[in-house]
């Protein structure tokens, strides 16, 4: 799911079967793992996943559940499965320069093409959209 979903977002949905009948064929499902239960809700009846927080993929990539399918019978017989929710990064972080300002001097018999300066961003964004490229966009004031 993208970074970018908004709160309700369906994600995702499990489902199991049991052969029995009547209300011992019913299945409710249970989160067992509570590490991002404040992020997504499962639904104890459709066992649809819905998102009910903002994603980062810059702080959380994956989220993986334990999820277990319960019948109402009796006994009550019960099966688990692992669900793997993957986040995927959209450009919403900025590039930043490691210095405010980068100054430099230039000797006038300086070869053209020669480097006279090395600037340095970073972006906290993944892949392509983490790519950074410089151009200069006009002259320094001084």
């Amino acid at each position: 799911v993208y970074e970018s979903a908004s709160k309700g977002t369906q994600v995702g949905k499990i489902s199991a079967t049991d052969n029995d009948r009547g209300d011992n064929s019913v299945i409710t499902y249970n989160l067992l793992t509570e590490w991002g239960n404040e992020v997504f809700s499962l639904n104890p009846s459709s066992g649809i996943f819905t998102l009910t927080s903002e994603l980062d993929y810059e702080k959380a990539e994956h989220y993986r559940f334990v999820v277990s399918g319960s019948d109402h019978g009796e006994p009550k017989l019960s099966s688990t499965v692992t669900v793997y929710i993957n986040v995927k990064d959209v450009n919403d972080n900025v590039p930043a320069f490691t210095q405010a300002v980068y100054k430099a001097e230039v000797a006038e018999d300086a070869a053209p093409g020669s480097s006279i300066l090395q600037v340095e961003a970073t972006d906290l964004d993944s892949e392509n959209n983490g790519e950074i490229e410089y151009s200069i966009i006009g002259e320094a004031d001084e």
